[in-house]
């Protein structure tokens, strides 16, 4: 049995798609077949179905992708929003694109280009996490009083649409994770409400907390966390943006 296994790991593999040799370690396995590694870099960017995918749906993606691009150099954007990734919007023709890193090259990528006609929803997801920041005091670190926390946030865009291969589009509004400084909370939410928390927190401390942090009046915010909390509050507009410009192209197309 051992050596039928290992026998079966060496057995030569053809695409289904292609009809090329697949090298070893270089199968993609479909429902009813095989993928090479070159055929599996053609399909959608925002695909995740493959395993579950038939060697004919995937035939249809592929024909689909080449028409894909030949739109693509056609493709004339409007509106750009993100920094991380960048959602770039046709008004005209109705359309947008995705590239979840804003520096990819757009045909290189070949993203899908979906209809707003196609959007069903769009949502806003944070990342967080946070740390303790520490001083050293006689060669031992030791906590501020009141303890001070380092926030990380990272936003993201989420878009569902009825787009066949492109079902949900999630790239992120920032580029580098936006740090933000705070006294006296370190809740490690993977929410929004985690940000708006620690940024109500930071601007005017719920009564409750004022006896712990010893606190009797709002927060007085340096340039640094200024500014951190207007890097963090321009994804929360971007998101804004990205909502209104959809909803509005789709109810224009729609009607």
């Amino acid at each position: 049995m051992g050596m039928g296994l290992f026998g079966k790991l060496f057995e030569k593999k053809i695409c289904s798609i292609c009809g090329g040799e697949i090298g070893l370690l270089g199968n993609r396995k479909l429902a009813d077949g095989n993928l090479c590694k070159k055929c599996a870099q053609k399909l959608s960017p925002w695909f995740d179905e493959r395993r579950e995918s038939t060697v004919a749906q995937i035939d249809e993606q592929l024909r689909d992708r080449e028409r894909n691009l030949e739109e693509l150099r056609g493709f004339s954007s409007s509106r750009g929003v993100g920094e991380g990734g960048r959602l770039m919007i046709d008004e005209a023709g109705g359309r947008f694109v995705v590239l979840e890193d804003a520096d990819d090259d757009l045909l290189a990528v070949n993203p899908d280009l979906v209809s707003l006609a196609q959007v069903e929803r769009v949502e806003l997801e944070v990342e967080h996490i946070s740390h303790e920041e520490k001083r050293m005091i006689d060669g031992k670190k030791q906590s501020y009083e009141p303890p001070r926390f380092l926030h990380y946030f990272d936003f993201w865009e989420v878009i569902t649409t009825s787009h066949p291969w492109a079902k949900r589009i999630r790239f992120r509004l920032n580029g580098p994770s936006l740090p933000l400084h705070a006294e006296g909370i370190a809740r490690r939410q993977p929410h929004l409400d985690a940000y708006h928390e620690v940024k109500a927190h930071i601007e005017l401390p719920p009564a409750g907390l004022l006896a712990d942090l010893g606190l009797n009046a709002p927060v007085e915010l340096d340039c640094r966390t200024r500014q951190e909390l207007d890097e963090c509050d321009r994804c929360c507009e971007m998101h804004a943006l990205i909502q209104s410009l959809l909803d509005a192209s789709w109810a224009d197309h729609k009607n």
